[in-house]
């Protein structure tokens, strides 16, 4: 998360900057802005982006693959069943 932050960081910069050059304190400030901002948003994301650990309830419905050369994507389509307590 540090690097795609430090990456989306130094990327924005020279968008809304518009320069050609760039100094060596426009990147170590840039590195220092996106450092700081990572924790959070990396705390963020997993809030918002991870699965709970209790997975008791959970149905695998559907499972994609995906090649890309060596590489391989697995998309697991779940479904959680729902138990009412009589």
């Amino acid at each position: 998360m540090l690097a795609l932050s430090a990456a989306l960081a130094f990327y924005l910069f020279i968008r809304i900057t518009k320069t050609k050059s760039v100094d060596l304190r426009a990147i170590i400030a840039v590195a220092v802005a996106s450092i700081a901002i990572s924790n959070p948003l990396r705390l963020k994301t997993q809030q918002y982006f991870t699965t709970l650990s209790d997975v008791s309830q959970v149905k695998i419905k559907n499972l994609n693959s995906y090649k890309f050369g060596k590489m391989a994507l697995y998309k697991v389509h779940t479904a959680e069943s729902i138990v009412k307590d009589c």
